[in-house]
């Protein structure tokens, strides 16, 4: 097998745990949420307020994706999700 033909191996598994990893981008956005609570109890509360916001939000923005024009799509999604937010 030649240089330019052999597989990557360590470039394949740090792309996929680290570059390319979509699982990991989206936990550091939680970070700045757990990092205001004092407790563990606090955390998981806030974690949980969290999952429920993002299943909410996204639930709600699929069932009015074909609604709602282009023009409007994006403050009215900032608007929903403001609002669950806000629940």
């Amino acid at each position: 097998m030649s240089e330019e033909t052999r597989i990557d191996y360590r470039r394949i598994i740090r792309d996929g745990l680290w570059d390319n990893n979509v699982v990991f981008s989206q936990l550091l956005a939680l970070c700045p949420l757990l990092a205001v609570t004092g407790t563990a109890t606090n955390g998981l509360g806030l974690g949980l307020a969290s999952l429920v916001v993002l299943l909410l939000s996204n639930l709600i923005v699929s069932l009015f994706r074909g609604i709602i024009t282009p023009e409007v799509r994006i403050p009215v999604f900032v608007l929903l999700i403001a609002a669950i937010v806000t629940l």
